[in-house]
């Protein structure tokens, strides 16, 4: 509708999701000409408690943000950097604690540089392969890291 500006929405793994969710809303998006943009994402506290403090956290988030990329959703918003709740809303990243998650998160902003607009439209067979693999790749470290 006219009264869209931009379409959003929240990602996170716990380790059973289908991308079909996220597959449709980047389509609907590219049809309507709207900017599309990850309003939360992460990895779920249900899927790794321990939050990115764990290797399995850490390669969760590792994985959606490579998924974002493969989607070609330009702009990403990570909950939470801080907000100490009990018990964790979600994983929270604390820039002393977590200097690899930091430091992922400026890999990707670098990788993203300042395009705020996607340059491809639609989902691709190939990309929904992509997503796919690494859905799968985190799957078999979340096995092997309980």
């Amino acid at each position: 509708p006219e009264t869209v500006d931009l379409i959003s929405f929240h990602f996170y793994l716990g380790g059973e999701e289908a991308l079909d969710q996220i597959i449709v809303l980047k389509r609907v998006a590219d049809e309507l000409g709207k900017p599309v943009y990850a309003g939360e994402l992460g990895v779920s506290t249900k899927a790794v408690p321990q939050g990115y403090s764990h290797p399995a956290g850490r390669e969760g988030l590792r994985c959606v943000l490579e998924m974002m990329e493969a989607l070609d959703v330009p702009m990403v918003l990570i909950w939470s950097w801080d907000d100490y709740c009990k018990p964790l809303h979600e994983p929270t990243v604390y820039s002393d604690k977590h200097s690899e998650v930091v430091a992922m998160l400026r890999e990707f902003q670098g990788r993203w540089g300042k395009n705020f607009r996607p340059t491809t439209r639609g989902v691709s067979e190939i990309t929904r392969q992509r997503l796919q693999t690494l859905l799968q790749d985190w799957r078999k470290v979340l096995r092997r890291e309980k």
